[in-house]
């Protein structure tokens, strides 16, 4: 995709174009979820450009190619507004972040941020577009905004701090829905002036005593067969008739849009039916469930592209007021939610569970209802488990997923844990049982008519028994067994119906690693020494946030005030790292833990203030999630500021993803996994989820499966080869085929990546050039060839 900026700058709103070092494209893979249902459509031609959850891509009705459309630089926030220019073949788009894209159908773009990088205290939201000739005319909270399309730059605007809910151009002049009512001006005269706006009176020449109106009440204005239509949420759609005459056209609380097409027709929608009216008082009424937008294919008469609530994008055909299928469900392939809550990989496989903590109580919103999902990703395709599945298998409301892992001697044996609904079983994505008191050790929570099951974190240990955290009841560790059986063990110091146990994880000694969050927070560690149905002579420590005793506490014996531990990962050394509120901490583990003070490290650095100073690594910022790759690097993901790499030696830092220089769609980053085969990382923010081709992988035992890739190297690529498959650390050398040295250096973990380039800095000719690879000690080698095609 080109990209071509557009540096036009009004200096009246004091814009300033910030510069941002953008991330290689190449190494992003998008897996943003379009499951969700359409919000806008446009349409050009055999083109159909459908909006959902915020998420563009684009149908080719002609040969069916669906393609996506992930912005690769600065502010991948949700689209808000789309619509298409025929004249200049380009769909406009606008952003929650009010910037300003042009698409064109080569598929290059242009980047109009002057209104996103404006310094100037004014609400940006953006309402409505009007396309006329060469101009877009753009309503906002602030005034207006006009955009040359021919120019790809800003023309005009008005700063008036009055909102402009919809705007137009008719014979020459420029009208406007606005707080004020409906305003107009000659689109010669000074348009940036607002004294110069005249008022248009509407609602006073309405005699009719049925849904009586205020000009301040109009929200959408447009003009169909030469006459002006308004629209008054929760109301009716109006015509002037003439200057001095205003008649309801269509009466509805729940008319939610109108919108004048280029057939020349207008379409009213509302929730459950939308009207298409080619003449003025000549209209076909289509009833249709659930409904969220709606365009008409073309010319083809009767023919719609509709979006509805669970059927995606669909073609439908009119028959009286009724329609049939003629496509449905187009959309492109993806997990089953843009809420990736947690990213368990197992078993060569990825898990995305869409849920989170509390979604069935007060605080559950709209669209976290329905994000209680299961996504499988395996090579390369995507299995989805929707909640409706779920839902209509279980009897039961599924909405609170948190967990999701597989039994390590059946990758198809799937558990997910539910934060109400208890643990839920599938065979692939087959239901096929849920797990609570009825029918298993996992308790409920019982308050007078209120119950709830609680299921947290979960882990399989080399038995293939599956241990799970029971939040709020006495028996907060539960296991089932591999024969199915079920059993309980009891622990006095975390029997406390105010905690929420959240991840348990097990390390190479068999200790289980139990963490809270909220309320009373603590590092549980206990070994039931291998005698599940006996703790007594288990082991165990405890440690807390709250007490006189066992308190969490640095290597200065400073006590730390943590109210969160949001995530465990163990390194490559076997240690441990906790993700809190306050930062990340790693804490040593050995054979000897429960006899040993547990220390919380904090990672100190250089502070960088050039004083010789230190500060602890990414102090007091809230850590959502931590994975360790196979060098042994830590990436980190934070609440409001994206995902850090951090060194093997946890020195420096390596990369910072953010929302303003990487593809990543939030900076709320809720989850991580590391494929250890080709070193992906897998990032799931609240708004989707990318991956990023990382360059580390676990080391090989030996070198029996060193490949590279991509192989051959293609014309045009300019992007990395990766050798994979080498022992850790692993040295490695490049040469041709006679023997020249062309590159070399350190594997990190088991991964090589090699630019293609010679020790002088340049691109490599074509040929056949060959990898050899040996161990630390040089005691193993091996050789792979890579050929490269300019």
């Amino acid at each position: 995709m080109v990209n071509k900026r557009s540096y036009s700058f009004f200096i009246i709103l004091c814009l300033v174009f910030i510069p941002v070092i953008a991330q290689d494209a190449s190494q992003w893979t998008s897996h943003i979820s379009y499951a969700a249902d359409i919000e806008n459509l446009e349409k050009n031609e055999n083109t159909v450009y459908a909006v959902t959850d915020g998420k563009l891509f684009i149908y080719n009705n002609s040969d069916e190619n669906i393609e996506t459309f992930i912005k690769q630089e600065g502010g991948n926030t949700d689209i808000k507004h789309i619509i298409y220019s025929p004249k200049h073949k380009c769909l406009l788009i606008t952003r929650a972040d009010a910037n300003i894209e042009l698409l064109f159908e080569d598929k290059s773009y242009v980047n109009i941020s002057d209104l996103k990088n404006s310094t100037q205290n004014i609400d940006k939201t953006i309402n409505k577009i009007f396309i006329y000739e060469d101009l877009a005319y753009i309503a906002t909270n602030f005034g207006f905004l006009i955009i040359n399309l021919l120019e790809k730059n800003v023309k005009d605007f008005g700063i008036f701090n009055v909102p402009f809910y919809s705007i137009l151009v008719d014979n020459n002049k420029l009208y406007a829905a606005t707080q004020k009512g409906i305003l107009y001006i000659d689109i010669n005269d000074n348009v940036k002036d607002l004294a110069l706006w005249k008022n248009m009176e509407v609602s006073t020449h309405y005699t009719n005593s049925e849904n009586k109106f205020t000009d301040d009440e109009i929200r959408d204005i447009l003009v169909f067969k030469n006459q002006f239509h308004f629209r008054v949420p929760q109301k009716a759609i109006y015509r002037m008739d003439s200057p001095t005459s205003v008649k309801m056209v269509l009466a509805g609380e729940d008319l939610n849009s109108m919108r004048h097409l280029q057939n020349n027709h207008i379409i009213v929608s509302a929730d459950n039916a939308f009207w298409d009216y080619e003449d003025l008082d000549k209209n076909v009424k289509i009833n249709i469930n659930l409904l969220t937008s709606v365009i008409p294919n073309g010319n083809r008469s009767g023919e719609y592209w509709v979006g509805s609530s669970g059927n995606n994008l669909s073609l439908i055909k009119a028959n009286g007021n009724s329609y049939e299928y003629i496509k449905r469900w187009k959309s492109p392939q993806g997990p089953a939610s843009n809420y990736p809550f947690s990213l368990t990989l197992q078993n060569k496989q990825l898990f995305v569970t869409g849920g989170g903590f509390y979604l069935s109580g007060a605080n559950k919103s709209e669209r976290m209802d329905k994000a209680a999902s299961i996504s499988i990703y395996k090579d390369s395709r995507w299995t989805n488990i929707y909640s409706s599945d779920i839902s209509s298998a279980s009897g039961v409301n599924a909405r609170d997923l948190v967990y999701s892992v597989s039994d390590p001697t059946n990758p198809k044996h799937i558990f997910a844990s539910s934060w109400g609904e208890g643990l839920y079983e599938f065979e692939g994505a087959k239901y096929l049982n849920r797990y609570d008191n009825t029918n298993s050790t996992i308790e409920a929570i019982v308050s007078g008519d209120y119950s709830t099951t609680r299921v947290g974190g979960m882990v399989f240990d080399k038995n293939s028994n599956l241990w799970m955290l029971n939040p709020g009841v006495k028996n907060i560790i539960t296991v089932r067994l591999k024969s199915g059986e079920w059993k309980q063990i009891y622990y006095t110091d975390i029997a406390n119906a105010y905690t929420n146990p959240k991840d348990i994880i097990i390390d190479k000694y068999s200790n289980k690693w139990v963490t809270s969050f909220g309320g009373d927070n603590y590092l549980f560690i206990f070994n039931d020494n291998g005698t599940i149905n006996d703790n007594s002579d288990d082991k165990y420590i405890y440690l807390s946030g709250e007490g006189d005793r066992n308190y969490f506490m640095d290597q200065d014996k400073k006590r730390l005030n943590i109210s969160d531990i949001n995530t465990i990962a163990e390194d490559v050394n076997g240690h441990f790292w906790l993700g809190t509120d306050i930062g990340p901490f790693q804490v040593y583990s050995s054979s000897n833990i429960f006899t040993e003070e547990i220390i919380f490290r904090r990672i100190k650095v250089e502070s960088g203030s050039g004083s010789n100073s230190v500060t602890g690594l990414l102090e007091n910022v809230a850590i959502n999630a931590i994975a360790i790759d196979g060098a042994n690097r830590k990436w980190i993901a934070t609440q409001t500021s994206g995902v850090y790499l951090i060194s093997s030696d946890n020195q420096e830092t390596l990369a910072h993803f953010t929302l303003d220089d990487s593809p990543l769609p939030s900076n709320n980053v809720m989850s991580l996994a590391i494929d250890p085969n080709n070193g992906s990382v897998y990032f799931g923010t609240e708004r989707g989820m990318m991956s990023y081709r990382g360059s580390a992988t676990e080391g090989a035992d030996d070198f029996s499966n060193v490949y590279s890739y991509p192989n051959p190297i293609r014309p045009g690529y300019e992007g990395s080869v990766s050798i994979t498959g080498l022992q850790s650390n692993s040295r490695v050398k490049i040469t041709d085929l006679k023997g020249n040295l062309i590159n070399e250096g350190r594997s990190l973990g088991g991964q090589y990546s090699w630019n293609l380039q010679n020790a002088r800095g340049r691109r490599v000719d074509s040929g056949v050039y060959l990898v050899f690879g040996s161990s630390e000690n040089g005691s193993e080698g091996v050789v792979t060839k890579i050929m490269v095609v300019n």
